[in-house]
């Protein structure tokens, strides 16, 4: 179980990650989106690509019934300011099983997290948690559900899932 909830930390823009990353091909699925639709509208706009997104704290199960159902052929997983939020290790790693679940060989998941202080001391914030972790210190958890995993800069890039 999850201490703290994601569900106040949804913000209606669209996120760095996606202005990041240059190739998004036809199908993308976001792991944790938010209830807001901005980055779904941007993604087609701006790449042709559907936007399918799953968050537990910020849609409905329908929705996320919709996402998973046709969350299939992938050409990327985005995870943005996701991992940041979650104190427990075995919901992180839950996160992480369910990407690699879904990502094929030739899916590339692109990852980002909020590094607050960098101080690696997570903490209550007014609107949940912050793990407040540098992007490199969650290479280690990424790759034990991920082949290749690399960082250029703030961004991670994984690609072949270990399950």
């Amino acid at each position: 179980m999850q201490e703290h909830t994601s569900a106040k930390t949804s913000v209606n823009m669209v996120p760095t990650l996606f202005k990041r990353v240059t190739e998004f091909g036809k199908l993308n699925l976001d792991i944790g989106g938010g209830k807001f639709d901005t980055a779904s509208e941007w993604l087609l706009e701006n790449h042709g690509c559907k936007n399918l997104v799953y968050d537990p704290y910020n849609r409905t199960a329908t929705q996320n019934s919709y996402a998973l159902r046709h969350a299939h052929d992938l050409d990327t997983i985005t995870v943005s300011n996701v991992l940041n939020v979650i104190k427990e290790k075995e919901r992180r790693a839950a996160v992480l099983d369910m990407t690699a679940h879904y990502a094929s060989p030739d899916t590339k998941v692109y990852i980002t997290v909020y590094e607050g202080d960098r101080t690696g001391k997570g903490r209550e914030t007014r609107c949940g948690y912050q793990l407040h972790r540098k992007t490199e210190d969650y290479i280690k958890e990424i790759s034990e559900f991920f082949e290749t995993v690399e960082r250029k800069g703030k961004l991670i890039i994984a690609s072949g899932p270990r399950v």
